[in-house]
């Protein structure tokens, strides 16, 4: 187990450097369970900080997670990163058509309200 404990603060090290893989990992390993207790709304928290700095794997990954919280809303999510001044190409994964469509219309929105 050392070497686990090793690597859980090697990845807390990353993320509070604002390491945008860092706080993926983090985030995985609340989805999953890894290391620390699964949580769903920590997962989500970590991915919005990758996500936050245009990490592309963030984003993608917030979104399939936030299908699962019932409290969590995509649009919401899509408008923080347009007002952060995230703009973002999804060209990775073939079938994002729900998740670019909110993305879109989160831009739109921020065009007319400047």
């Amino acid at each position: 187990r050392l070497p686990l404990v090793r690597g859980l603060g090697d990845v807390y090290k990353r993320q509070d450097l604002g390491f945008a893989q860092g706080q993926v990992s983090l985030a995985q390993m609340y989805l999953n369970g890894i290391a620390v207790e699964k949580d769903l709304y920590k997962s989500l928290e970590w991915f919005e900080k990758g996500a936050l700095q245009a990490y592309e794997p963030a984003i993608l990954k917030y979104a399939i997670v936030c299908q699962q919280v019932n409290s969590c809303n995509i649009a919401e999510f899509y408008q923080k990163l347009v007002q952060t001044g995230v703009n973002i190409e999804f060209t990775k994964q073939a079938d994002v058509r729900a998740t670019t469509k909110a993305f879109e219309q989160a831009l739109e929105e921020s065009k007319v309200k400047t």
